[in-house]
C-alpha cells in the first residue's frame, strides 16, 4: 500500500483551457505524485488557436517549459459536427478574468517553443512524445502512461483510430471529464465535452482501454467557494511557512476562478462558487480512494436531430446484461480531500512561478 501511495504517476493531458482546465494543469504540474509528460489541445471552450496558446501560458506560469512539458496542437474541429465554443462561460479567450494573466500572456507571445512550431500533425508529435516518455526509466513491458482528457474527445478518438496498437503498448488507462449520469449542462441531458463530439466519445468509450468517466454529478460537488479562494490567496495549505501568500500567482488563480464563479452564477445559478470540473480527473489519478466508482455499460447518443444528442446513457441498474460493462463511472468524491490536493499543487507552483519575479508582469 505504501509503495502505491509513493508512486509517481506519468500522465498526458488532452485539454481545451478553459478555467477548470487551467486548474487541472496546475494540479498536474504542482502535485508531487504526478509527472505531467505533455499536453495536447483541442477545440472546445475556445478555438484551437486559443486553447493551444492558453495551455502554453498556464504551463509557463507554473514554471514549466517546452522541454519538460511540451504542448502540441490537436484537432481543430470535431469528427463530424460543427465547432462549438463556450464564451458564455469562459469568455472569448477561454481564460478571461485576470488582467495580470493577460499581461503575462502578452509577455510570452513571442516565446514559442520549437516543438510546437512543427507544421506536421500534432497527433503524430503527441504519439512520438508518448512513446519517448514511456521508454524513459522503468518497465517498458507494460503500459505506464495515463491519458487524461478534459475537453472534447476528438484527439483521443483520432489517436485510437490511427495509432491503436501503439496506444495499447504505452497507455494504461484513459480518464475522462465528461458526461452525466442524469442531467446535462449544455442540453437537458448532455454535458458540453461529450456534446462537442459525440462520435469521438463513442469511439473512446467503446474501445478496448480501461476508461474512467468523471461526470457532472461528481464535478458539480467540486465547488471553489469563497473560503477556498481565500485560502488560495493566503498561501494554500497553510502547512508551509515558505509559501508566498498574496502573491501575483495566487491572485491570478483567484481572479480566474472569480470570473468563472460569475459566469456560472449567471448561466447556471451556482451561488457558492464554480465547479472545478477538470481537476477532478487529476485528483482521481493521485488519490482514487477518495472516489466512489463502479463499472457499468455507458452508451453515447449520436443523433444530431435528437434532443438526447450527446447524452451518456449510464446503465446504473444493470439492465443491459448482455452488453459489455465498458466504463468505470465515478459517483461521489471526498470534496475536502480534493481541495487539499489542489491547494498543495497551487502552493507548489506559486513557489516557482515566474509571474512572481520582479518585473515579469509590470516591469
Amino acid at each position: 500500500m505504501t509503495e502505491q501511495t509513493n508512486e509517481i504517476k506519468k500522465i498526458w493531458l488532452d485539454c481545451d483551457p478553459g478555467h477548470d482546465d487551467a486548474i487541472a494543469i496546475i494540479l498536474a504540474m504542482g502535485h508531487p505524485k504526478i509527472e505531467l509528460c505533455g499536453i495536447s489541445t483541442v477545440s472546445g471552450n475556445a478555438s484551437l488557436e486559443q486553447t493551444f496558446f492558453n495551455a502554453q501560458i498556464v504551463r509557463d506560469m507554473c514554471g514549466g517549459t517546452a522541454n519538460n512539458v511540451p504542448v502540441f496542437r490537436g484537432a481543430e474541429r470535431p469528427l463530424l459536427r460543427t465547432i462549438r465554443h463556450d464564451p458564455g462561460i469562459h469568455g472569448v479567450s477561454g481564460l478571461d478574468g485576470s488582467l495580470e494573466f493577460d499581461t503575462f500572456a502578452k509577455s510570452r507571445k513571442n516565446i514559442v517553443p520549437v516543438d510546437v512550431m512543427e507544421t506536421g500533425s500534432g497527433l503524430a508529435l503527441t504519439i512520438e512524445r508518448i512513446i519517448a516518455v514511456s521508454k524513459q526509466g522503468g518497465d517498458t513491458t507494460s503500459p505506464s502512461l495515463t491519458l487524461v482528457a478534459t475537453g472534447a474527445l476528438t484527439n483521443i478518438a483520432l489517436l485510437l483510430r490511427n495509432y491503436e496498437e501503439t496506444m495499447k503498448k504505452y497507455i494504461k488507462e484513459i480518464i475522462v471529464m465528461g458526461g452525466a449520469i442524469a442531467v446535462g449542462n449544455r442540453s437537458s441531458v448532455s454535458e458540453f465535452n461529450i456534446l462537442c463530439d459525440p462520435e469521438a466519445a463513442k469511439i473512446v468509450f467503446d474501445s478496448d482501454f480501461k476508461v474512467v468517466m468523471v461526470p457532472l454529478e461528481v464535478t458539480h460537488t467540486a465547488i471553489a467557494t469563497k473560503q477556498i479562494l481565500q485560502r488560495i490567496m493566503n498561501g494554500g495549505t497553510n502547512n508551509n511557512n515558505n509559501s508566498k501568500s498574496n502573491s501575483l500567482f495566487n491572485k491570478i488563480v483567484v481572479d480566474l476562478l472569480t470570473f468563472f464563479a460569475d459566469t456560472y452564477s449567471r448561466e447556471f445559478g451556482f451561488r457558492d462558487g464554480p465547479p472545478v470540473h477538470d481537476a477532478c480527473t487529476i485528483a482521481y489519478i493521485i488519490m482514487p480512494e477518495i472516489f466512489e466508482a463502479r463499472l457499468m455499460h455507458v452508451d453515447v447518443i449520436c443523433n444530431a436531430l435528437s434532443p438526447a444528442d450527446g447524452q451518456t446513457v449510464c446503465d446504473i441498474w444493470g439492465y443491459k446484461k448482455n452488453e459489455m460493462q465498458n466504463v468505470v463511472v465515478c459517483e461521489k468524491m471526498d470534496v475536502d480531500k480534493f481541495f487539499e490536493l489542489c491547494l498543495l499543487a497551487i502552493e507548489n507552483c506559486n513557489k516557482i512561478s515566474p509571474v512572481n519575479e520582479k518585473g515579469v508582469i509590470l516591469g
